[in-house]
């Protein structure tokens, strides 16, 4: 889709594209534009990594929310243009009445109550279906705790002790455990099948279900069913991390070809690339259910999918904030006994 559309523009330049990612190791020199995990940022950013960006030269730019593009600013400058946005969702089945206005962890374990899942997977329509397999995932899941019980946003000092670590945070993961059954909750699925649990959910495996939008892609026509929404880890107000894809220019780019880099990155994060990325490859299929952070995104999918019309409105909250907290930051959390507690068995 990329090739062809940068062929019709310049056919004379080839794309070579590199199966380097942010997880596996340094990004190599001769890579001119590249995509990354928006936790990376700031440890590119301070290696000198990223070529700096007017406003002028992204295309577009009043396109994107505020909350994306002002996480790719520094000092009026920008390192990044924004492609991708997650998020995880409470899901609950529409008809399920008493979960409709639950917004927050501790309402959620009010309803559902403790589960014992020893045995196997949840009973149909009983408890909560979701999915933490290991520490990096915790880690995750205590930040956002901390963020939501502490109303901090950025702020948080690293490394977090157990003894630093606010209690609400510490008991809602406490609560999550209970609702899920650590069986269940710290499976790790058959081929990394990252939406299994939302496929589990479809057939009436659980009574709630927490997990990225993306999961809706494979519930069928019971993604018209579900009701989602953000929520809170604690009882104070949720503040919404995103975790999002980033694309930048190498700041090692020659000046011949930084016009022509740009014109890759502009192409890469535009609303036609992206929805196209995220369609449906047969008829039947659904979408992807990835996010995105331009406003033109939704004015084009909305008009085929009613799902994207109802995220529209979870992404363009302007309290929303980019989750880019740095991985070590995220590895220092791993020793903590909320952790381990969190993902060690009875």
């Amino acid at each position: 889709m990329i090739r062809e559309e940068w062929a019709q523009r310049h056919p004379e330049i080839r794309l070579e594209f590199s199966d380097w990612d942010c997880y596996s190791g340094t990004l190599p020199e001769n890579v001119d534009v590249f995509a990354y995990d928006a936790i990376y940022l700031r440890e590119y950013q301070e290696k000198g990594l990223l070529l700096p960006l007017s406003e002028n030269e992204i295309n577009a730019i009043d396109d994107f929310y505020p909350f994306a593009i002002d996480a790719c600013t520094t000092d009026g400058v920008i390192h990044a243009v924004p492609e991708f946005l997650c998020s995880e969702f409470l899901y609950t089945r529409k008809d399920d009445t008493d979960l409709g206005d639950v917004e927050n962890i501790r309402k959620l374990y009010d309803v559902l109550g403790t589960f014992d899942t020893k045995a196997g997977l949840l009973p149909l329509d009983e408890g909560l279906l979701v999915n933490i397999p290991d520490k990096m995932s915790a880690s995750f899941w205590l930040v956002q705790a901390i963020v939501d019980a502490e109303q901090t946003e950025y702020d948080i000092t690293f490394p977090i002790t157990s003894d630093e670590t606010p209690p609400e945070a510490a008991n809602s993961l406490h609560m999550v455990r209970r609702m899920a059954g650590f069986e269940d909750m710290t499976l790790k699925p058959e081929n990394n099948n990252a939406y299994i649990y939302g496929e589990w959910f479809a057939d009436g495996v659980g009574r709630a279900f927490i997990g990225f939008s993306e999961a809706m892609s494979v519930m069928g026509d019971m993604a018209d069913e579900m009701d989602f929404r953000l929520y809170s880890m604690t009882e104070e107000k949720n503040i919404p991390l995103f975790y999002a894809d980033l694309a930048s220019v190498n700041a090692k780019i020659s000046e011949g070809k930084r016009g022509l880099a740009v014109e890759l990155l502009n192409l890469i994060t535009s609303t036609d690339v992206l929805v196209r990325a995220i369609s449906p490859a047969k008829s039947g299929q659904r979408y992807q259910y990835l996010l995105s952070a331009r406003e033109s995104f939704y004015d084009v999918i909305g008009q085929n999918d009613m799902i994207y019309t109802e995220l529209e409105t979870f992404v363009s909250d302007p309290d929303n904030r980019i989750f880019m907290y740095r991985k070590e930051e995220l590895n220092s959390l791993y020793d903590t006994s909320i952790i381990n507690a969190l993902l060690q068995a009875d």
